[in-house]
């Protein structure tokens, strides 16, 4: 497999913003999603988590600069959230439609066999966000 390859469609896959389909294609049964805040383990776990995170919000992320060294990925990225409806109670602070944000992220992937089995995110949302 090339994995340079898998991750470039695994990011086009997620800009589209068919969470529960790019889960199944990139990601194992058994993943561990990790945020400093909380875990999230299962894939259908994951797609719940992103199709409720994603609701009136439109984010699309960029790998700015990654390096591969086996298995193992990690990745500068940059997502912009732009805000489609109103969303009082989001998970990084209540937005309004209109706004957009840009988050910038840290991100190490772990592809057990053909699939991603572990990814551990480290965010750095703007100040704006950290109310």
């Amino acid at each position: 497999m090339n994995i340079e390859e898998f991750m470039k469609n695994y990011w086009e896959s997620y800009n589209r913003g068919d969470y529960r389909k790019t889960v199944s294609t990139y990601f194992a049964e058994n993943v561990v999603f990790e945020q400093p805040e909380f875990a999230i383990v299962g894939s259908k776990n994951l797609a719940d988590f992103w199709v409720e995170f994603h609701q009136g919000v439109k984010e699309t992320l960029k790998a700015n600069r990654y390096v591969i060294q086996g298995n193992l990925v990690a990745a500068e990225l940059e997502a912009t959230l732009d805000i489609t409806e109103d969303r009082p109670d989001f998970l990084i602070g209540p937005v309004k439609k209109g706004d957009s944000f840009p988050v910038i992220m840290s991100a190490y992937y772990d592809l057990g066999g053909d699939k991603i089995s572990h990814v551990k995110v480290y965010t750095f949302a703007p100040p704006i966000l950290k109310k």
